[in-house]
């Protein structure tokens, strides 16, 4: 039976209800300490926008050029000045959404302190329970007790077959999250390979081998982890462990038959300037396909468009329920490669002519 269970990373300012745990150990006053202390480190306009300037100043330094290109550098750096100036309308003119939303990934991509360190540790711990949750295990790959599984009709249930969805800076929690998860399982197998003697053992490598077997599809969409990796990759998981990590996953799934073509689909579009095409040469390549749908979007807006658009959507769903429930023509939904190209030249051409835009209406403006 399909289900689908929305989820979220979100009041990590609120002490006592991101780390629930913690707080029933602690007195009234030791409380309140560490929430003013969550909210001042987690919630800060000034300190969002100063800590944005830094990664677009490490965006248009020459190493990034070197990285991407001449074409891709000059619209990275032309991006990077309009960035600057939408960034200091949006804290004089909506401070709170500074404050919040964009904050959030000031909080992830570049914790300072131990206080912000131990929000993303718990946003990370957070995401990997929820995502073993439904195959009804705890962190430690053991058994839930029933009243902690998922409930529907008012019973316990757990799944066999789980599809990853995620978007934004949801990819970049989920890139790393996953790892956490492929790391968890890797260790419990390994451990009954070395030791086969221990009950517990056994269960966990058990488990593991179900969560590995039941991790059907990890979906991308409008992910910037490719800017990441030269933007804050200090916020991802190691690059050597992570292609190893993914390699032993890949492993494993095709030795039990599962195929691995597909696995990681990345939906793009050109007109969105956070998503991007996954091309890191260990991180992501001989792991992701790079899907761009059969639209255009509108510029920057195309960012929270994929949902709300059959043509991400379905083939989602055709590929995670299958062809036979949910039949779908795939290639319907995808743009070729070249088309892709020549959109792509549209969209440099339309981020070099803004600033003259800009420019003339500025002028036109103020002269009539």
């Amino acid at each position: 039976m399909p289900y689908v269970h929305d989820g979220w990373w979100g009041n990590y300012d609120d002490f006592e209800a991101s780390m629930p745990e913690i707080a029933a150990t602690l007195g009234a006053e030791e409380r309140e300490e560490l929430a003013q202390l969550f909210r001042a480190r987690s919630l800060s306009g000034p300190r969002t926008l100063i800590w944005f300037l830094g990664r677009l100043l490490r965006m248009v330094s020459p190493k990034t050029l070197v990285k991407v290109g001449v074409i891709r550098y000059i619209t990275y750096l032309l991006m990077g000045l309009l960035s600057i100036l939408g960034m200091l309308a949006l804290l004089i003119r909506m401070p709170r959404v500074m404050a919040t939303i964009v904050n959030d990934v000031r909080v992830y991509g570049g914790p300072e302190g131990d206080t912000e360190r131990a929000i993303c540790e718990n946003i990370d711990r957070r995401v990997a329970a929820a995502f073993l949750r439904l195959f009804g295990l705890d962190l430690n790959l053991d058994e839930l007790p029933n009243e902690s599984k998922i409930h529907l009709e008012s019973k316990p249930v757990t799944f066999d077959t789980v599809v990853w969805v995620s978007h934004s800076l949801g990819t970049v929690i989920s890139y790393n999250t996953m790892l956490d998860v492929i790391s968890i399982c890797r260790d419990a197998i390994n451990a009954e390979a070395n030791d086969a003697t221990h009950e517990v053992t056994r269960t966990r490598a058990a488990a593991a081998k179900r969560v590995v077997a039941g991790f059907h599809r990890f979906i991308t969409m409008g992910s910037p982890l490719q800017k990441a990796t030269f933007l804050f990759e200090e916020c991802l998981r190691d690059e050597s462990e992570a292609s190893t990590f993914l390699s032993w996953f890949t492993s494993q799934r095709i030795a039990i038959g599962r195929e691995m073509d597909e696995w990681w689909m990345n939906y793009y579009l050109v007109m969105d300037p956070v998503s991007g095409r996954l091309l890191h040469t260990h991180r992501f390549k001989p792991f992701v396909r790079n899907i761009h749908p059969s639209y255009m979007g509108l510029p920057a807006a195309s960012h929270t468009s994929y949902w709300s658009k059959k043509l991400v959507s379905s083939p989602i769903l055709s590929r995670a329920l299958g062809r036979e429930v949910f039949p779908y023509n795939w290639q319907a939904a995808e743009w070729s490669e070249r088309r892709v190209s020549f959109t792509r030249v549209l969209a440099f051409l339309l981020v070099v002519s803004l600033p003259f835009i800009i420019y003339y209406a500025v002028r036109w403006y103020f002269t009539h």
